[in-house]
């Protein structure tokens, strides 16, 4: 494990920061605007003051073009993989559209074209020659790039068996068989589909149905018809779609509603047989594809979603984490297992027990707390990192049209910015103590064992030696589990989210966050976005490339990468696609 370099704010960068991250969180409600109808203009205006006085934070870019042996191999075989994945980059968004509802800005997004160089048959063996790159890495590539186009197919059929059951039946039954039969009435159901996603869209205004006239305004005459006991269903229904849950992270690019156990067992049979798949892969890919939108703000999602999201899926390694985030919020147990610079180390290890008596490990207790809040903070950076390409890949539509940036419904004062910094912010304070809270939540008690108690014993009960746990103190445990808290909650004082503390990893991944922020910013405005290099798409594909082996150290890296490297590997590349 590499000791990552950290960023240390001055003082009066800790204060712009932290007062960014105060009115990023200070959205004012309907309350206090009609108090002030001021204030969310005055809000607005300091953040974009503080954003300009924030671009101190930045690092030059790497103009003049340096020998390819001085840039780092690993920079290399990232870009040249980024370039030949970037060739699917175009079929993974809304290629082609299908449905009921028609979304007036996916429908004129365009993504960059992809230079014919990048397209030959021969095109990767070139390129690896050309970034002189070991010719081992090609082979493995080669691989990777087969098994990704044999899931590109399976992923193809469901969803396009998917829009085939819509046609054989309606929206509303295919809705219901994958939700639940809710008794929602047709009118009130739209639906959209790419070749990869399905997006139902409802029509809903404070938790009830309705549908819109041609001014935008709700007629609510479907839900009064309903029984209570109906519109209680459906509002309960609606209620829990805006409901933060970890799993939803497992059902990323789509983060959307689809659980597998509400999925009909028959419905879902028959649809696994007719493709000959087994209903389990049928319910993965549903529950990644498959999401919810309200209609009056499916603008605000659809690009987003659609073109920023969903590549992720495929040309990063970001499932990867998302799968470990969804478990975040899960309690400590035995088996939990931390990354150190010495090996993994089990949570099960930090304990000794002899002659009845438990101990707590100390030094291996220090290791694995740090080992774990990094590993999990990585699986937060991944999520920053992952909504902040969504972000850029978005602005593309601002760039084509901006007199239209409103026709998007971002929620974001950046709205004229490739990267937000404010959603940034507030996906980080939501988020930061969330998935350290198991590291951090005490659960002891006299009368009832913890979850981490019970199966320790069970585990010390089953396994051999003289120390049968029914000779064992059991307050003895309760005491180490007691002093091993209190040792997380010492080491916490690091990583504790307070601006204000210059050399605390909070405040440093703020600061590097916007040193992030404003590279990729200046690099996606760069004029070589104007040349015959796809660069604000490659730009995003490497950055997801980059970031997929250990997201802990690359995200303290990738800033100073982009900075350094990434125009002069545009350049090469201009050069092989001119040559």
């Amino acid at each position: 494990m590499v000791t990552p370099i950290l960023p240390h704010p001055t003082h009066l960068e800790q204060s712009l920061l932290a007062e960014a991250l105060k009115l990023a969180k200070a959205v004012p409600t309907e309350a206090e605007l009609a108090e002030d109808p001021h204030l969310s203009q005055a809000r607005q205006k300091r953040l974009l003051e503080i954003r300009a006085q924030l671009d101190r934070l930045a690092h030059p870019l790497q103009s003049h073009i340096p020998k390819m042996q001085d840039i780092p191999v690993g920079v290399r075989l990232t870009f040249a993989q980024a370039c030949i994945l970037l060739s699917h980059y175009p079929h993974l968004g809304a290629a082609q559209w299908y449905g009921t509802i028609i979304p007036n800005t996916l429908q004129r997004f365009q993504p960059e074209p992809i230079p014919p160089a990048l397209t030959r048959i021969d095109a990767i063996t070139e390129l690896w020659a050309w970034f002189d790159l070991p010719a081992e890495t090609l082979k493995a590539f080669k691989q990777e790039l087969s098994q990704l186009e044999s899931q590109f197919s399976q992923h193809h059929r469901v969803m396009k068996r998917l829009r085939q059951a819509i046609q054989e039946t309606s929206a509303l039954r295919v809705f219901q068989a994958i939700f639940g039969e809710l008794p929602i009435p047709a009118e009130c159901l739209a639906w959209g589909s790419t070749d990869w996603q399905l997006y139902f869209c409802l029509s809903y205004e404070n938790s009830c149905l309705c549908t819109w006239n041609s001014q935008g305004h709700p007629n609510f005459q479907a839900w009064n018809q309903l029984t209570p006991e109906a519109r209680t269903e459906i509002q309960t229904f609606l209620d829990k779609l805006n409901q933060f849950n970890y799993e939803k992270f497992d059902r990323f690019p789509i983060f959307g509603a689809c659980e597998g156990s509400q999925i009909n067992w028959a419905w879902l049979q028959e649809l696994a047989a007719d493709l000959a798949l087994p209903p389990s892969h049928v319910v993965r890919i549903l529950t990644r594809s498959v999401s919810i939108l309200p209609t009056a703000k499916a603008e605000a999602f659809l690009i987003h979603d659609i073109w920023g999201h969903h590549w992720q899926l495929w040309l990063t390694s970001f499932l990867n984490d998302y799968e470990f985030l969804s478990d975040c919020g899960a309690p400590l147990w035995p088996g939990e297992t931390a990354y150190t610079p010495y090996g993994p180390l089990a949570c099960r290890e930090l304990f000794d027990w002899h002659q009845g008596q438990v101990q707590l490990d100390q030094a291996r207790a220090r290791l694995f707390f740090h080992g774990e809040v990094q590993q999990r903070l990585g699986f937060l950076f991944t999520h920053l990192l992952g909504e902040m390409l969504a972000d850029v890949a978005e602005f593309k539509f601002v760039c084509h049209f901006p007199a239209e940036v409103d026709s998007l419904q971002s929620s974001s004062v950046f709205a004229n910015s490739p990267t937000k910094l404010d959603l940034s912010l507030l996906d980080l304070d939501f988020l930061f103590l969330r998935v350290l809270q198991p590291l951090l939540e005490i659960s002891l008690s006299i009368s009832q064992p913890s979850l981490l108690e019970t199966e320790l014993w069970q585990e010390w009960q089953q396994s051999p030696g003289p120390d049968h746990p029914a000779s064992m103190n059991e307050l003895a445990l309760k005491s180490a589990l007691a002093e091993l808290y209190q040792l997380f909650f010492q080491e916490f004082q690091a990583y504790a989210p307070n601006l204000h503390q210059p050399t605390g990893i909070f405040a440093a991944m703020i600061c590097n966050l916007v040193y992030l922020q404003n590279v990729v910013n200046s690099l996606y405005l760069h004029p070589l976005a104007q040349s015959e290099i796809p660069l604000r798409d490659l730009l995003l594909v490497f950055i997801g490339c980059y970031c997929s082996q250990n997201c802990y150290e690359e995200f303290w890296s990738i800033d100073d990468v982009l900075a350094a490297y990434f125009l002069p590997c545009c350049q090469h590349l201009g050069d092989w696609i001119n040559g």
